[in-house]
C-alpha cells in the first residue's frame, strides 16, 4: 500500500485525537526541527541498523528504497530480531508520510494515527528524516496565544538565540496598534480582541516561514524575527505601511506602527562558551529593546504636530565632481546654521558619495548624532517615474532609528539623492 502524504488545508476538520487537522499555521515547521536522518536499505542486515542506532543515540531508523521511505525499524524491534536477517523482515510499513513544511501537529497526528512513536518526514516524496514523539512533545509544550494561534515571545527568544548562535544576522520588527485603548473603551473588549486578531491575520499572511517568525509579544504588540538583510527588512516594512485593518464594528480603518532594529554584530572567536552565551542573550535583548523603542517613536510621531516649521532643514548646495575619483560636496542650513559635508568614492558609487556627504553635514549640525547610510536605490514608482530611495539609520545615544527617504530622480542626481537623505533623516530626527 502506498503511504499517504499529509498536507493539510483549512477546510479539514478535527481528526481523531482532538488535534485540529488544519494545524497551527504559525507553528514551527518540521524542517526547523532536529530530524533523525538515519536510514538503511530493505536488504541491509538488522545488525547494521542496530549499530547505527546505538552509535548515534537514536531509537529508530528509516528504511529507504532509493529515495523513497518504505518502512521504519525501531530499537525494540531490532533487539528482538535476528541480527543476520534483512531489515525488511522486521521493519514496520508506513501508512502515512508527513511533508517537511507541515507543522509539528501534522507529525503528531501521524504518530497517533499509526500508533507509533515516530513519524517519517519527506519533501516531495523523498526521505528527509524521522521525528520522535518525545521531540514533538518538547516542541508542542511552547506557549501559544489561543486568541491568535501565534506563539508568545518565548519562541522569538528561542529562535533569535539559535540564529545568533549559528552566527546569522537577524533583525527584529515590532508592531503596535495605533490608539488601541480607544477601541476597548468605545466598542468593548470583544471589538478590541477583533482588532488584535485582524493584525495577527494580516501579519501572518505576509511572513515567510523560511526566513521569518511571527509572535504575539504582549497585549496589542507583535514582533517578527527575520533573516532578511537590512534593505529587505526596510522594504518589507514599507510594503506593510499602506495596509489598513478592517474590523466590522469599526467604521474607520485601524492602523498600526512598526519599528526595526538589526545590524552587523561583532564577532569574537576567543570568547569562552559561557561568554558567547551571555553575548547572544545581551545582543538579543538589545535588538528587541531597540525595535520596541523605534516602534514607540513611530507611533508617537503620528500623534505629534511638528514643533518646527516644515523645511527647517534646507539643502543649499549639492555639487558633484565627476573626475576619476568622484567628489561630492553638500551644504545644509538649519535654523540659520550652515554645515558642509564632503565624501569621495569611485564613479560607480557616486550616488552613495552624495548620501555620505549629506550624512557628514547632518552630523556637524547635530554632534550627538551618528548618521549611517546603508543603501541607495534607484527605482520606478507605480506611475513609472524614476525615484531614488536612501536607506540608513540614525544613532543617538542608546537609540537606533532606521529611516528611508525617497525623492524624484532627475538629471541633477546629486540634488535628488541629497533631498532623499534629508527627507529620510527628518522623518526620524
Amino acid at each position: 500500500m502506498t503511504p499517504r502524504r499529509l498536507r493539510f488545508g483549512p477546510e479539514l476538520a478535527v481528526e481523531p485525537g482532538g488535534i485540529p487537522a488544519g494545524g497551527n499555521p504559525a507553528m514551527r515547521r518540521l524542517r526547523d526541527l532536529p530530524l533523525n536522518s538515519l536510514h538503511v536499505r530493505p536488504d541491509d542486515l538488522v545488525g547494521k541498523a542496530t549499530s547505527l542506532m546505538e552509535t548515534n543515540g537514536e531509537t529508530a531508523v528509516a528504511v529507504v528504497r532509493g529515495t523513497q521511505p518504505v518502512g521504519l525499524l525501531t530499537w525494540e524491534a531490532a533487539l528482538l530480531s535476528d541480527p543476520e536477517a534483512p531489515v525488511s523482515d522486521s521493519m514496520r510499513g508506513l501508512s502515512t508520510l508527513v511533508e517537511i513544511d507541515e507543522g509539528a501537529q501534522a507529525a503528531a497526528r501521524a504518530i497517533l494515527g499509526q500508533k507509533m512513536d515516530h513519524a517519517v518526514i519527506v519533501e516531495g516524496g523523498k526521505f528527509r528524516g524521522v521525528v520522535s514523539a518525545l521531540a514533538l512533545l518538547s516542541e508542542l509544550q511552547h506557549s501559544w496565544d489561543p486568541m491568535t494561534n501565534l506563539p508568545w515571545s518565548d519562541r522569538l527568544r528561542e529562535w533569535g538565540a539559535n540564529r545568533l548562535n549559528e552566527d546569522q544576522e537577524i533583525s527584529i520588527v515590532f508592531f503596535d496598534i495605533d490608539e488601541f485603548g480607544k477601541y476597548n473603551k468605545l466598542h468593548g473588549h470583544k471589538v478590541g480582541d477583533d482588532v488584535i486578531k485582524a493584525l495577527a491575520a494580516q501579519l501572518e499572511s505576509v511572513v515567510d516561514p523560511r526566513t521569518d517568525i511571527l509572535v504575539r509579544y504582549a497585549g496589542d504588540e507583535f514582533a517578527i524575527g527575520t533573516l532578511r538583510n537590512r534593505a529587505e527588512t526596510e522594504a518589507f516594512v514599507d510594503s506593510l505601511e499602506p495596509m489598513m485593518l478592517r474590523v466590522a464594528e469599526i467604521p474607520d480603518p485601524v492602523r498600526f506602527s512598526a519599528g526595526i532594529s538589526g545590524g552587523k554584530r561583532s564577532r569574537n572567536v576567543s570568547r569562552t562558551q559561557e561568554e558567547a552565551a551571555i553575548h547572544v542573550q545581551s545582543t538579543l535583548d538589545n535588538l528587541i529593546t531597540l525595535a520596541s523603542r523605534a516602534c514607540i517613536v513611530a507611533k508617537n510621531r503620528k500623534k505629534e504636530v511638528l514643533a518646527v516649521p516644515a523645511g527647517r532643514l534646507q539643502l543649499l548646495q549639492a555639487a558633484v565632481d565627476l573626475g576619476e575619483q568622484v567628489t561630492a560636496q553638500v551644504v545644509l542650513e538649519e535654523n540659520g546654521r550652515q554645515a558642509q559635508g564632503r565624501a569621495e568614492a569611485s564613479p560607480r558609487k557616486k550616488l552613495r558619495a552624495v548620501a555620505i556627504a549629506v550624512a557628514r553635514a547632518l552630523e556637524t549640525l547635530h554632534p550627538d548624532a551618528v548618521v549611517q547610510i546603508d543603501d541607495v536605490i534607484v527605482h520606478r514608482d507605480k506611475r513609472g517615474q524614476n525615484m531614488v530611495s536612501v536607506l540608513g539609520h540614525l544613532e543617538r545615544g542608546p537609540l537606533t532609528l532606521s529611516f528611508r527617504g525617497t525623492h524624484a530622480y532627475g538629471l541633477d542626481f546629486g540634488t535628488s539623492v541629497a533631498l532623499a537623505v534629508c527627507e529620510g533623516y527628518a522623518s526620524v530626527a
